[in-house]
């Protein structure tokens, strides 16, 4: 990886300045807007002229675990994280521990974009198989003191096991709604015990409003990390956010426009990488992915696949024997299923849908995926906004039940 240039820094220092500029122009006279609007073309015509800011690796290495042993037998268990202290709860990230613990992120309180929600923890302890009782550990209150600045809500989270150290990034909103959020950041040296100062990522050059998240990040190398990201102000598209292993902005690459497609889910193989979208496009109910071989400067046409997306979320995980499982609503409307298919790898098929649960009665949203060195592959997924259901499977039990 390269360093940024001085002209590469200019650029940073004048993105980082503009919007206190711009602040201080709003209680000033009001021909001065006209300025700080060239300004802004300026500085998009000057980012648009630049190289990218960061060289990538040749490749991603391999994400493949090692697991440590391995059950012949098929492996099955439901069961849920029910104790909430709150009366909704929405978009649960997890990252795997030692010993094969977990430790899961959320968001909870009396309804979504409401003011009393806050950032929820809790510990899965894999030997005695229960969890923990969940932890408030990041409100709307502290995250303006920490930053400085006004917050009116809080809401997606998602994290990373950096070394020993878990980077916690989630979405914050000072003013409107979610397409005027900013993300933040903030970590954990101690599993969880306690948390950094929460700072606030300079990831947008427009007022820095409008970057959001849902899936976890991928560890590049021991100092690069790819978030996932998507956008909701005037325009949905999705996008990587590049950062290193401290959680700093290093750069970020567009991955697709102008197809109202959100929440992107990466799979990466080599030099190959997919990403998956969720549609907000109604006339358009299937996911739709992006591909590049050549480590994202060059992409690929638009695919849209052949499962179907009810503008619902969706979950990805490269298995340790390197096959691609992604659980997903399987319905081009509604969230009243959930199900899981699998493919080889880039430019393959997907297999026919797995279904997990099926009850028109219920809701079933935002999956994750995650595999423990044991082998075993956990599901989570928000049941009716009310709790979250937490399913374990190893991959013979997968094998049998695939169609």
């Amino acid at each position: 990886m390269t360093k940024p240039t001085r002209k590469h820094l200019d650029v940073i220092y004048l993105y980082s300045t503009f919007y206190s500029a711009l602040q201080r122009a709003f209680v000033q006279e009001k021909h001065r807007y006209v300025f700080f609007l060239l300004c802004v073309v300026a500085l998009f015509a000057l980012s648009w002229w630049l190289k990218p800011l960061l060289q990538l690796p040749p490749a991603f290495p391999p994400q493949h675990l090692n697991l440590s042993e391995k059950n012949p037998n098929p492996f099955y268990l439901v069961a849920d994280i029910a104790a909430m202290p709150t009366k909704a709860v929405h978009a649960i990230s997890v990252i795997a521990q030692d010993d094969n613990d977990l430790m899961a992120f959320w968001y909870g309180g009396t309804k979504e974009a409401k003011p009393d929600v806050a950032l929820y923890q809790a510990h899965y302890l894999a030997e005695q198989n229960r969890w923990q009782t969940p932890q408030n550990i990041m409100d709307r209150f502290q995250v303006t003191k920490d930053t400085g600045r006004m917050t009116i809500l809080i809401g997606n989270a998602t994290a990373i096991k950096m070394q020993q150290r878990i980077l916690l990034f989630f979405v914050s909103v000072g003013a409107g709604g979610w397409a005027a959020s900013s993300l933040n950041v903030t970590y954990s040296d101690d599993q969880g015990q306690s948390w950094s100062k929460v700072q606030r990522l300079i990831s947008s050059p427009f007022l820095n409003i409008s970057t959001l998240v849902r899936n976890p990040p991928i560890r590049i190398n021991d100092n690069l990390i790819a978030i996932p990201a998507y956008h909701e102000s005037l325009n949905e598209y999705s996008e990587i956010l590049w950062l290193n292993a401290n959680g700093q902005l290093i750069n970020k690459t567009r991955v697709l426009s102008g197809m109202h497609a959100i929440q992107p889910v990466i799979f990466s193989r080599d030099n190959h990488i997919t990403v998956l979208h969720r549609s907000m496009d109604l006339e358009l109910p299937q996911v739709i992915a992006r591909s590049s071989e050549t480590m994202m400067q060059n992409w690929n046409n638009v695919e849209v696949l052949d499962l179907p997306n009810s503008d619902s979320a969706m979950a990805g995980l490269e298995l340790a024997n390197g096959q691609w499982l992604l659980a997903y609503n399987h319905a081009h409307e509604l969230r009243q299923r959930m199900d899981l298919a699998i493919s080889s790898g880039p430019h393959s098929n997907w297999s026919e849908p797995l279904n997990i649960e099926h009850n028109s009665e219920q809701n079933f949203a935002y999956p994750v995926l995650i595999q423990t060195t044991d082998g075993l592959i956990h599901l989570f997924y928000t049941v009716d906004r009310t709790h979250f259901r937490h399913i374990r499977f190893n991959q013979t039990w997968l094998e049998e039940n695939l169609p």
